[in-house]
């Protein structure tokens, strides 16, 4: 791994301090891009020109302007580059790694829990936007640009607020066309890409535009050893897919035991975005072994939170959560409720005005977006404290629910195990394409309610219908496999990622001690 970056900044009598793990992927000036930044005007950002230019680069990114008098952040629009920061006196710390600002932090006084987030972060695996569950200890939210100078701090969000006008045919043209935007461009980077290929509809359309575009590619799957049930099942369903129209599968066998000795290496990376990591960590390992670490890797992930509001199957729950979600208020939504609390019980009631319906969507019940009667107040108030200020910023209705879920699950442990597993590995060149300013704002402005309820994620159903996509038809029955040890092992990991949650209050407790 090269060295990464490091600048202390003297502005008046603030001082700044930037510590990034890995070197700037470009560097003009004094303008640095970090991650993986896809845009014609990329070289051209400046800090006087970013709140113009950052909604044409997609990829995730951390924008940096250096000058004598002030300094400016900008970060992509779903939140994936994770930076932290945290004040301390006249020292403002930022940096991707939170390890060495909780060390920090703990210099000056034991460290506090943000009882809120943690709670958060136990329903739903993720902490917001803009905290964690240590108090003083802050992320830089998603699509945001911060202005620093001899002042203070000022952070903005730069997020467009648009009116939507539905319509289904519209919508999957734009996103069609955004689509190869954003693939023409990877086209020209260097380094083998590799698209993770579940055989899914996300992952195969993205291969098919791939195959359209003539764009060298290798499609890969990670087999999980010892077998896992849903693993195993997209395996066959990506053999069958890959067969079919005409992809080139490579499959890699990835055997997750040496990941359970690593454990305090991988809660250590996603201690804030509790996930079932080790597929991740050790299959992004075998991959950069066998292609070399300048490879791209290029995932569908985010395609299910950008198109669908609630759970993408035509099951009947998943019905209902899109219900919840899109007609809040309706007369369908109260149908929806009422199978919800025969479901899980009459404690989940059909929210109440605006705010309690924001606060459901930004922290559901299994997707349903219901308010929980007997839920600590506290939280309610939090929540909505929380979100009062983004509702000031954007006011149209779509716009608002789409920041919502960036600033809450997309910027959170799915998102992020794709970018700190690959880092892990030394692999700095991570896309997803459908986590764009293109794709999301051409959403937000078309997306039809009515289509996204009856029929999830239409636009990619009605693409692979543009792109001749040939349904497989294959045996689905896994029935004799042993998969006894997937929740052993999905259990040793969620019982560290408690273990983690808590001994790092205790470390710095008995350090500050001595």
């Amino acid at each position: 791994m090269m060295a990464g970056f490091y600048r202390e900044v003297k502005l008046g009598s603030l001082t700044v301090i930037i510590d990034i793990e890995n070197p700037p992927f470009s560097q003009e000036k004094d303008n640095f891009l970090f991650g993986f930044p896809l845009g014609h005007n990329r070289e051209h950002l400046t800090g006087e020109n970013i709140g113009e230019l950052v909604h044409s680069i997609g990829g995730y990114f951390l924008f940096l302007s250096i000058s004598n008098d002030k300094i400016v952040l900008a970060n992509d629009i779903c939140g994936g580059f994770r930076l932290y920061h945290c004040l301390i006196e006249d020292k403002i710390y930022f940096s991707d790694r939170y390890q060495s600002l909780v060390k920090i932090l703990a210099t000056q006084k034991s460290l506090e829990r943000n009882d809120n987030e943690y709670c958060l972060w136990e329903k739903q695996r993720y902490t917001s936007g803009e905290r964690t569950f240590i108090k003083g200890l802050n992320k830089v939210a998603p699509a945001s640009i911060v202005r620093i100078d001899s002042g203070g701090m000022r952070s903005s969000i730069y997020y467009k607020d648009i009116t939507t006008v539905s319509s289904r045919t519209l919508h999957t043209r734009a996103c069609r066309d955004s689509l190869i935007d954003s693939l023409v461009l990877l086209k020209e980077e260097r380094g083998n890409k590799l698209l993770f290929f579940s055989g899914g509809a996300d992952s195969t359309l993205l291969a098919l535009l791939m195959k359209k575009l003539e764009i060298d590619f290798t499609p890969v799957f990670l087999l999980a050893e010892p077998h896992y049930r849903a693993n195993y099942s997209n395996y066959i369903r990506a053999e069958a897919v890959s067969k079919k129209n005409g992809l080139k599968l490579e499959v890699f066998e990835t055997n997750l035991e040496p990941g359970l000795q690593n454990l305090p290496e991988v809660t250590d990376r996603m201690l804030f975005d509790r996930h079932f990591s080790l597929l991740h960590f050790e299959g992004a390992k075998v991959l950069a072994e066998r292609f070399g670490k300048d490879s791209i890797f290029i995932s569908g992930q985010s395609a299910d939170s950008i198109l669908s509001f609630g759970p993408s199957s035509k099951a009947k729950g998943d019905f209902a959560a899109r219900v919840l979600f899109r007609r809040p208020g309706s007369i369908m939504s109260r149908f929806a409720a009422f199978a919800v609390r025969l479901k899980h019980g009459k404690r989940f009631r059909l929210s109440i005005g605006n705010d309690e319906f924001l606060s459901a969507f930004f922290n559901p019940k299994d997707y349903y977006a219901v308010t929980d009667s007997e839920s600590d107040d506290s939280m309610s108030q939090y929540l909505q404290s929380t979100i009062e200020p983004i509702k000031i910023r954007i006011k149209q209705s779509l716009s608002l629910l789409m920041y919502l879920k960036s600033y809450g699950f997309i910027q959170g442990s799915d998102n992020q195990v794709v970018f700190q597993s690959a880092l892990q590995a030394g692999v700095a060149k991570v896309f997803l394409p459908f986590a764009t300013p293109g794709f999301i704002y051409e959403t937000v402005k078309y997306q039809s309610a009515f289509w996204e309820i009856i029929s999830p994620k239409y636009i990619v159903t009605d693409l692979l219908k543009q792109l001749s996509y040939k349904q497989p038809e294959y045996n689905k029955s896994i029935d004799d496999h042993d998969f006894r040890r997937e929740s052993l092992f999905i259990d040793t990991i969620n019982e560290h990622f408690k273990k983690s949650s808590t001994a790092i209050f205790e470390q710095y407790e008995t350090e500050l001690a001595k």
